[in-house]
């Protein structure tokens, strides 16, 4: 009997684990995809990333990116520094679009970052964050 109900409120705490789960899940799950262009901005500067390329890493941003100090070589030395960090950028998931940005989790080798995402009328960053 004592096996028994061990088994049961095993059983129960599973179920309960499982359930607790999928209510986060859905809660995070974004209701709307995330817009075109931002994908192809997040894919641009994963790529360019993970190959060390400052000049593809820039292409998409605007001209307010290059404003107080931030120059493509300021650009490499924080690139370099989230490689020391994090490592290389393996995989992302869209957890939505939150004042004005696009937001992705985005797995390192090392850790894991959101990466935010802001563009303007006409599809340029106008700001990048990884936090």
């Amino acid at each position: 009997m004592n096996t028994t109900r061990r088994v049961i409120r095993w059983a129960l705490a599973l179920t309960a684990s499982a359930l607790f789960i999928t209510i986060i899940a859905c809660q995070r799950a974004p209701k709307e995809p995330p817009p075109a262009r931002a994908v192809q901005v997040m894919q641009d500067i994963k790529a360019a990333y993970n190959a060390g390329d400052v000049e593809a890493f820039t292409a998409d941003f605007g001209d307010i990116m290059f404003t107080q100090g931030f120059t493509k070589g300021a650009y490499h030395d924080v690139m370099d520094g989230l490689m020391q960090r994090c490592g290389k950028w393996e995989s992302e998931a869209y957890t939505g679009f939150k004042d004005g940005a696009n937001i992705w989790r985005a797995k390192f080798e090392k850790t894991s970052l959101n990466v935010v995402i802001v563009l303007n009328s006409d599809g340029q960053v106008t700001g990048l964050w990884f936090k």
